[in-house]
Formats: structure tokens, sequence, C-alpha cells
């Protein structure tokens, strides 16, 4: 699934084996009133690639488990809070140039779950808890908060667009994956 149109997504959750592909314009990336929450499981994954984003959301929330991976991939995340949770063998990684929660920062993995994030600016106002710090890498943080993770935090490539299967109905094709499909949850504009 590739979303590319601003349509201003704030909750994604994928399972199975499903790919996600947020591009340019699609998620929250200037809202302190709304949160932003990826959830992948099983062998899932979802890049969110914004290079040039700043992202400045009241919370992120990032959750993975299973063999699923998330990316996260913006100029710079403001947030008031962090939540990041590796379970299993799943992957997280956040690739920004700083990362600044005026509140608390919770990274926790658990098994071989990883969290990796290329900020060299790491910045925590409140409370930092980081649970289990060899699965916790920031190899290019002047402060690591204890991270003692070896990940490099390297860039990744987004899959290419092409349907898994697709369908015919009533003369329209429609791509479809028969494995799962993400939920999307698009959030209301605030005036």
């Amino acid at each position: 699934v590739f979303l590319s149109e601003s349509s201003l997504i704030s909750v994604v959750e994928t399972h199975h084996s499903a790919q996600v592909v947020i591009e340019k314009g699609t998620i929250i990336t200037d809202n302190k009133g709304s949160d932003l929450v990826v959830e992948a499981s099983g062998s899932s994954a979802v890049y969110v690639s914004d290079a040039s984003a700043e992202l400045n959301v009241a919370d992120l929330v990032m959750e993975a488990s299973g063999n699923a991976n998330i990316y996260l991939q913006v100029a710079s995340v403001t947030t008031k809070e962090v939540t990041l949770e590796s379970r299993d063998s799943a992957a997280i990684s956040v690739l920004t140039s700083s990362l600044e929660m005026a509140g608390d920062a919770v990274l926790e993995t658990q098994g071989s779950g990883t969290i990796c994030t290329s900020a060299k600016q790491v910045t925590v106002g409140g409370d930092y808890v980081g649970e289990s710090a060899s699965g916790i890498s920031m190899p290019n943080a002047s402060d690591k908060h204890d991270a003692t993770g070896t990940l490099a935090c390297d860039k990744f490539t987004t899959p290419a667009r092409k349907p898994s299967s697709t369908v015919k109905t009533n003369s329209i094709t429609q791509p479809t994956d028969k494995a799962s499909s993400p939920l999307l949850h698009e959030s209301h504009r605030q005036r």
C-alpha cells in the first residue's frame, strides 16, 4: 500500500505481511494537538518517508512486534512524549537529525527487538526510560542516555510500487494484498 496524497494520516496499523509506504505530505507533521501512532506486527513493514518534514506532534508512539519493521525518516522530531516499543525480533528505526521531547521518553525492547535513531541531538525534558539498553542504539547522539546498542541506523529503501496481485470486478482492476490490509485512520483537521 502506497499513500502519497495529502490526507493527514495519524494512525497506521499493519498486520501479517503488509508493506505500507507513507510518502511526503501524507502524515500529520505539524499538529501539536494530534498524536502520530504507528503499529506493526507479524512480518509487516511501515515506511514513513518525508525527509524534508519537521515532525511536530503531541506524542509519537511506535510499536513493533514479531518480525515487523517500522522506518521513520524526517528532518526532525519535536514532540511532548515518545513511546517506542520493539518486541520479539522487530525493529524500529528513526532517521532524523534531532529528536526532541519536552516530556518523557520511553524506549523499550524485549527479546531481540531493536530501536535505533540516527539523531545527533536527542533531548529529553522529562524522564527517560530505556529498557534493555543494549537493544537501543543512538550512534550519532552526543548524549546517548545510557543506550549501549551498536546498530548504525542506515538509510532504507522503500519497496517498488507494484501490487502483489490484482482482482478485476465490474471492469475495475484493483490491487489487493491477500495477506492483510493495513488499518489507516485519517485525522480531522483542526481549524
